[in-house]
């Protein structure tokens, strides 16, 4: 039986979970959450001791000593870093991230430390990746806090991906679009799952003083928000089959409710510790904030890499350096020159000028096939683009068409986006009558447009024109120019 230790803090509150692990079953042996002075700057001195002090207290009165330790950082403690590459093997990644995180980060420096997650699977496409960086500032802090707390950290990952180690586990794999909201005490990490994959992540901070009411109100604001950007960064409609959010069933009852009638979303409450047995003396108030600190115990225990980790950060593949192939080939002409004596001696001379030369050629032919790469990318990409874009002057036609007069409904945003096999168009408005959104959305739909209104709720501007807004999206297939003349047959 093994056991594990995993820690977090914050501004708020420092956060420890023990564990003991026997295969894949875990028992937890100690859950606290100790408070902290939330005046305190992190940049103070005296701060990290302070942290460090409070947490071995906490241990002692636990009566845990040296133990394999996990510590996860929240978001403001590195800079996050979307990246977007050329088509690579995964074994090339590490070496073009490390040239962009260094061309793009003002916070690599000596000693910062940066690991990446890979976003989209497939090779042979642009491969998405989001690099975080570690200042070397923010890192001495983490390392003086676990010395005042005498623990030696194994691993040092990002809380969002600890916690989405952690959904991935209870949520069975699917096809369809998941969203996870994970609260901490003054952030909020939200991650958008596809197939069991991370395919966007934000993370927003909580304002200061708020009450229950307005707190879940922010987040369903938030929760919104999300999906929209995730729209305009995948290029995709992100039609979601469900809302997650870490945390007591009874804590986020409200914010679940709100989510279903304001943004008609199933959501759901979950709760990462009601599956185990806690000590008697232990009482949890905010069971959500441990699922990072569970992610990444669960990961540990069942020998599972962490999708990012600083202290053993994704590298690139070792190369033999230029000196290396100097030593291999100065003893490969020792030996020559031992088994052939003279004879290799005489011809030395020669065979440093031929190499030479075949260097340089390989210089120059190296070059060459790195231009052409670049070049035949840029063509493949500008050949996709140009295969997968619509008519967009034909779709702002028929959508004006069937659009209500300017009496009966305003267009307040519109954004158009182009997708592999069409285009999809977001838009808001303001009616006078929510029948019209119905009859809009029957007007557009057809073979061709997939419409759906995201929300409708009731408002005015200041004249009382309009009574109710909405969000829709249409999602647009690709159609030759002759069948935009025909217009599309209604299903």
């Amino acid at each position: 039986m093994r056991k594990y230790l995993a820690i977090d803090w914050d501004r708020y509150e420092a956060r420890l979970l023990c564990v003991s692990a026997q295969g894949s079953r875990l028992s937890i042996l100690a859950a606290e959450s100790v408070a902290l002075a939330p005046e305190a700057k992190p940049s103070d001195e005296g701060t990290a001791a302070e942290i460090g002090t409070k947490l071995r207290a906490a241990l002692d009165r636990h009566n845990i000593g040296q133990l394999p330790t996990l510590v996860s950082v929240e978001r403001t403690g590195m800079e996050l870093l979307p990246l977007t590459l050329p088509p690579a093997a995964d074994s090339e990644l590490p070496e073009l991230v490390a040239n962009e995180v260094l061309r793009e980060s003002a916070a690599v420096a000596e000693g910062a430390a940066f690991d990446f997650l890979v976003l989209t699977a497939d090779p042979a496409v642009a491969r998405k990746v989001l690099a975080a960086v570690m200042p070397p500032e923010q890192r001495q802090r983490i390392e003086a806090t676990l010395a005042a707390a005498q623990l030696h950290p194994r691993r040092l990952l990002p809380r969002f991906l600890a916690a989405a180690a952690l959904f991935q586990r209870l949520a069975p794999p699917s096809d369809e679009w998941r969203l996870l909201a994970h609260p901490g005490a003054e952030e909020v990490d939200f991650l958008l799952f596809r197939s069991g994959r991370i395919v966007f992540a934000r993370t927003a901070r909580l304002p200061a003083t708020v009450d229950d009411e307005q707190r879940d109100s922010w987040l369903e604001s938030e929760i919104h928000r999300t999906l929209t950007v995730a729209a305009t960064e995948t290029g995709e409609a992100c039609i979601v089959e469900g809302v997650y959010i870490f945390g007591g069933h009874e804590e986020y009852r409200e914010l679940c409710e709100r989510v279903r009638q304001g943004l008609l979303l199933p959501a759901h409450g979950v709760n990462p510790l009601e599956r185990y047995d806690l000590p008697p003396d232990v009482v949890v108030e905010h069971p959500g904030r441990f699922a990072a600190l569970l992610g990444m115990v669960m990961d540990e225990a069942q020998n599972r890499p962490p999708a990012m980790d600083f202290l053993h950060p994704h590298l690139p593949p070792r190369r033999i350096s230029r000196g290396k192939m100097a030593a291999f080939a100065a003893a490969a002409v020792l030996v020559c020159a031992t088994l052939g004596g003279g004879y290799v001696w005489r011809n030395l001379s020669q065979v440093g000028r031929v190499n030479r030369a075949l260097a340089e050629e390989l210089q120059q032919l190296d070059q060459r096939v790195h231009q052409a790469a670049k070049t035949r990318r840029l063509a493949s990409a500008i050949e996709a683009w140009q295969a997968g874009d619509i008519v967009w002057l034909e779709e702002l036609r028929e959508f004006s068409e069937h659009f209500p007069p300017a009496r009966d409904a305003l267009v307040l945003r519109m954004q158009m986006n182009s997708l592999p096999d069409g285009g999809m168009t977001v838009l808001q408005g303001l009616v006078r009558d929510p029948a019209l959104i119905v009859r809009l959305e029957y007007a557009l739909r057809d073979p061709y447009h997939v419409v759906q209104c995201r929300r409708i709720q009731t408002g005015s501007r200041p004249n009382d024109e309009y009574t109710h807004l909405f969000d829709a999206s249409i999602v647009s297939g690709k159609r030759e120019k002759e069948e935009y003349l025909k217009g599309a047959p209604k299903r």
